[in-house]
């Protein structure tokens, strides 16, 4: 058996060993790159350990290993961090809407996805084929607000433009073309004339309404019965004027009528008006906007495809038209022509008014006597808790529930989703 000889001391290295840079370039070779969980969670690389986010257990590593890979992967792992933080951005709807066989919803950073039939292009994908997830519709990455119809759905953009998808056998998309087959329609967003000022959309079931910013209207589509309100039952594939509404505020549309909410809260429908869902009195139908009976303080209204209906400021509501389900909610199942009231509400969607003052009955108080008008002089007040026992503790103060309207603009989505890009684009480079 051969002698060990015993290494010589010294600042040499041993015989074999390697440097420091040999020994790092070999374990960064070796390293590999953080392990997904979950499909949404990272390994995170600590001192002495790899922890896992989620319920893992822990994976102990190599120290050394562990501080190399921390300042070899750190940008990499950043960077997937902020890929699945983009990707949760992406997912947040701001609104929904659905028509008679589809679905879309408004994502927060301006796009929109729907789902379900799609023979007539209803989903906006440039495909016919139906989809039992959504898909995103082509090339609108700019919306503020969504509207579904029956076959066709439109978006209105941040620059005050709208764009229309699906059923077009009426002009419904407004885009001057009509689609002869009614079978058939226009698969990809196509931009409707003449609207550049609109702040808010509406779809029946085969025309079309925009507001615009000086309350006038435009509608576009089928006009039976003269739904599209230009005094005319003439279709048209672009928009015309609304006649006689120049105070909208807001704008709903039902299976062959329309109605508008004025800024003095009254209201005005037009169009189809068989069963009395005009609310004039009459069922005859009317081509230019006649006045609903007896609504003065609406504040919201919503149309379905023969009745009407409006809530009031005091919380209670009116309906109007076919009755043939209870539709009308008066408890009964009489249509009617004019408004009649919701059983069982007010409904407070706003906080109940105030209650009134103490003495509303309008006769002055009697006089309050003058502090201490005997003359005789008052006896001394005790001093703040003068039986020594301690106050009780004041209750804490009362929170008010406070509801935030989150549904943010597409441009500032925009500008955060490109805040993000730019930060990956840093880390990558």
């Amino acid at each position: 058996m051969a002698e060990e000889v015993p290494q010589k001391r010294g600042r040499g290295r041993p015989p074999g060993s390697k440097n420091k840079a040999t020994l790092i370039r070999e374990m960064e070779s070796t390293i590999a790159p953080p392990r997904m969980f979950h499909g949404n969670c990272f390994d995170i690389m600590a001192d002495d350990e790899l922890i896992p986010m989620g319920s893992v257990n822990l994976v102990l590593c190599d120290p050394l290993r562990v501080r190399l890979a921390k300042n070899t992967m750190s940008r990499r792992v950043l960077l997937r961090v902020l890929l699945v933080a983009l990707m949760s951005l992406n997912v947040e709807g701001a609104s929904i809407d659905a028509g008679s066989m589809h679905s879309c919803a408004l994502l927060t950073y301006g796009k929109v996805v729907c789902w379900g039939y799609n023979e007539r292009g209803e989903l906006g994908d440039g495909t016919t084929s139906d989809s039992t997830t959504p898909v995103e519709v082509s090339g609108i990455t700019t919306a503020t607000s969504l509207a579904v119809g029956s076959a066709h759905s439109c978006a209105l953009l941040v620059n005050a433009t709208v764009m229309c998808w699906g059923k077009n056998s009426e002009g419904e998309l407004g885009d001057e073309s009509v689609e002869e087959d009614y079978l058939s329609g226009v698969a990809i967003p196509v931009k409707v004339s003449g609207i550049t000022n609109a702040t808010s959309i509406a779809l029946g079931s085969a025309h079309s309404c925009a507001l615009l910013t000086d309350g006038t209207m435009r509608c576009w589509g089928s006009n039976y019965s003269g739904k599209l309100g230009d005094g005319t039952t003439t279709s048209s594939s672009t928009p015309v004027e609304v006649s006689g509404i120049t105070m909208a505020t807001s704008i709903a549309l039902g299976g062959g009528h329309s109605c508008a909410l004025l800024t003095d809260g009254t209201m005005r429908c037009w169009g189809y008006n068989y069963i009395g869902q005009l609310g004039d009195g009459t069922t005859t139908s009317s081509s230019t906007p006649v006045e609903v009976s007896g609504i003065t303080t609406a504040t919201s209204i919503a149309l379905g495809d023969s009745h009407s209906c409006a809530l009031l400021t005091d919380g209670t509501m009116r309906c109007w038209g076919s009755n043939y389900r209870g539709q009308l909610g008066d408890g009964t199942t009489t249509d009617s022509t004019t408004p009649v009231e919701v059983s069982g509400l007010p409904l407070y969607l706003s906080p109940p008014p105030p209650s009134p003052p103490p003495n509303a009955t309008g006769v002055p108080p009697p006089p309050s006597p003058p502090p201490n008008a005997t003359g005789v002089p008052p006896p001394p007040s005790p001093p703040p808790n003068a039986t020594g026992v301690p106050p009780p503790p004041s209750p804490p103060p009362q929170k008010s529930l406070v509801l935030v309207d989150y549904e943010s603009s597409a441009l500032g989505y925009s500008v955060l989703t490109a805040v993000v890009l730019s930060i990956l684009v840093w880390i990558g480079a």
